[in-house]
């Protein structure tokens, strides 16, 4: 039985060749800026059947300095637009992806 019309766009093998082999679900660490970069070429791209961006830039934890009495106290702090983290390497940020930097 012949199944619906595909047609796949160029941004779908250029997502298909970031994954690799990867089994479903999960993507090499590695070619997370490349998926993530074929992913913003699309029109559409949904987690959880709701609608989302993608994005280069990365994330990753901050460095918080406050005053503390005759000194200062600092410490690192997960970056607050962080909402999920992924196996991968990627994380959400409210309602886009973006790549982990190396230091999280």
């Amino acid at each position: 039985m012949p199944g619906p019309p595909f047609t796949a766009r160029q941004e779908d093998l250029a997502a298909e060749l970031a994954l690799g082999h990867a089994p479903t679900g999960t993507g090499p660490r590695a070619s997370v800026a490349k998926l993530l970069k074929a992913l913003q070429a699309c029109d559409t791209v949904t987690l959880d059947d709701r609608p989302i961006s993608t994005s280069q830039t990365p994330v990753g934890p901050r460095i918080a300095v406050e005053d503390q009495g005759d000194g200062f106290r600092v410490a690192i702090e997960d970056d607050p637009e962080v909402s999920e983290v992924f196996a991968n390497g990627i994380a959400l940020c409210g309602d886009t992806l973006r790549r982990r930097s190396r230091r999280s």
